[in-house]
């Protein structure tokens, strides 16, 4: 019995400490024993989420982790280096949620993903990297099925670079299931090569894409949409609203 006892008290304190954020759970397991020792189990590291106050908590939190971490989100610090220094003891992780992190480069999001052969969700948000990362990144991880790529602000983007962007992801994430791109100056060129390209589509979050007219081969392509272009898992519809006249966030959503 009173073993059955210890082994609640454990799932209970483990229960907890899992709400807690990182530098909580770092100072946690000077509470008392238990504590400590639920503290070591690297279970209660598979996912972290992180912001700027907690930087220098971040590589003492993955060490913890012991390879077995499986979710990241940062948001706001990170650099080449810690990226690499994550990706080198998370061979297993699965996805990875990235937002302004400003210091991340092309070339250190390319190696970092060079160690990350699991990862199947890639969340990029208000960090502007260049179309051929967004290539080399679908040809490296080939398990990816969730892909969001997301700024802050609309920006124009000459010589069609959103279109090229939608080319990118097009030829190199075929397997994608779910696909975001919010804020771009997409056209319906773009759209198409991402409709052609991503068949197993089941959901296409196109919001604050304001360049989308849907004419010519677009206009034709939907009223067809939900056969060829799509898996049987996915019911697709466009918002009624055109790019002219849609003023909100809402626009643009197949789910």
């Amino acid at each position: 019995m009173q073993l059955r006892r210890g082994g609640i008290a454990r799932e209970i304190t483990a229960t907890i400490l899992h709400k807690l954020r990182v530098s909580e759970k770092l100072n946690a397991e000077a509470v008392c024993t238990t504590w400590r020792s639920v503290c070591e189990d690297p279970g209660l590291w598979r996912s972290i989420d992180m912001d700027f106050t907690e930087v220098g908590k971040c590589c003492p939190a993955v060490d913890r982790s012991q390879g077995q971490l499986n979710d990241l989100k940062i948001r706001y610090f990170g650099t080449d280096e810690m990226l690499l220094y994550i990706s080198q003891r998370s061979g297993r992780l699965r996805s990875l949620h990235l937002e302004s992190c400003y210091n991340i480069t092309d070339e250190g999001l390319i190696e970092a993903v060079k160690n990350l052969p699991l990862l199947e969700e890639l969340h990029i948000y208000y960090n502007l990297f260049r179309v051929e990362t967004i290539e080399t990144v679908g040809r490296i991880c080939l398990n990816l099925k969730s892909f969001r790529f997301n700024r802050r602000f609309r920006r124009p983007c000459q010589f069609r670079e959103c279109d090229f962007e939608a080319w990118a992801i097009a030829r190199n994430m075929p397997e994608l299931r779910h696909l975001e791109i919010r804020g771009s100056d997409l056209t319906d060129q773009g759209l198409l090569y991402i409709l052609y390209g991503c068949s197993k589509l089941e959901s296409l979050d196109l919001r604050l894409c304001r360049s989308i007219e849907f004419g010519g081969d677009l206009r034709r392509l939907y009223h067809v949409i939900d056969m060829a272009s799509f898996s049987s898992g996915c019911s697709a519809s466009f918002s009624s609203c055109s790019s002219a006249s849609c003023g909100n966030d809402d626009e643009f959503f197949i789910d």
